[in-house]
């Protein structure tokens, strides 16, 4: 987030500081009003990435944050291979 803050002008600052609280806040809580099933969908994908669902498994949450690291790590590297050194 850091990298994508340093690297954006003033209104993609604006956008990344403003738009998750106002996803987390509003929109996440608005969809879950209006499709319950999407909801419950989210949520049950979510327990059974971190391992929650059914018999609990460790394996399938170290898989999970491992498969975020490379996406994470890889979006990284493509912001900061270019960055300017200041």
């Amino acid at each position: 987030m850091n990298l994508v803050f340093y690297r954006s002008g003033l209104i993609m600052k604006l956008i990344v500081s403003i738009v998750p609280p106002i996803f987390i806040l509003i929109v996440l809580p608005y969809l879950a009003y209006i499709n319950p099933i999407l909801s419950r969908w989210i949520l049950d994908f979510t327990s059974m990435a971190l391992g929650l669902s059914g018999t609990p498994n460790a394996y399938s949450a170290m898989l999970t944050f491992a498969i975020a690291f490379i996406i994470f790590a890889g979006g990284s590297f493509l912001l900061i291979r270019r960055a300017p050194i200041k």
